[in-house]
């Protein structure tokens, strides 16, 4: 028996309206997947780096040349919010990213230090289209990274509230 067309129609809205009809899952990391990369902000191509390439606790900046310590290992830590958790980790040093002192609050800086497995150190990978993410921490998804001078290519960077449409909250994942 078939159901009238306004029957369905009534039925496809509430069901929508509800939550209840199944869409195509957003993809959240599409194109980012485990390994190991180098990471560019999108505006002017520089490279994520520890300051001066250290192998110790330090801010982690941009530079737009070649340097030391630019090499990233992205892993999966679990799920968090419905979507994958990855783990930042700079292949010289050892160390992961996380927000400075693990404080995930709007202007605070991003740091290398020490592996805790702790959910300070996991971050989202969204994507935003054309092949460009969006770092954010597991702890505030209200955050992203991005850098204190987007205009400055050796900006250190920091936490700041994120939206898909800003081109300061871009990066790009080129696999090494």
């Amino acid at each position: 028996m078939a159901i009238p067309r306004k029957v369905a129609s009534v039925a496809t809205a509430c069901a929508t309206a509800v939550g209840l009809l199944l869409a195509s899952p957003a993809p959240a990391s599409a194109n980012v997947s485990p390994g190991d990369y180098r990471i560019a902000f999108e505006k002017n191509g520089a490279e994520m780096v520890p300051y001066a390439g250290a192998t110790v606790r330090t801010d982690i900046r941009v530079w737009p040349a070649d340097h030391v310590g630019m090499q990233w290992d992205v892993t999966y830590s679990g799920h968090s919010s419905g979507m994958a958790s990855y783990e930042i980790r700079n292949l010289r040093s050892g160390l992961c990213m996380q927000p400075k002192d693990g404080n995930t609050t709007a202007n605070q800086r991003v740091e290398q230090t020490t592996c805790s497995n702790r959910n300070e150190q996991r971050w989202h990978v969204s994507d935003v289209g054309n092949g460009a993410h969006q770092i954010i921490p597991v702890k505030n998804t209200h955050l992203g990274v991005t850098l204190e001078n987007p205009s400055w290519n050796g900006s250190f960077l920091k936490l700041g509230y994120h939206s898909s449409a800003n081109p300061d909250f871009r990066w790009r994942f080129n696999r090494v």
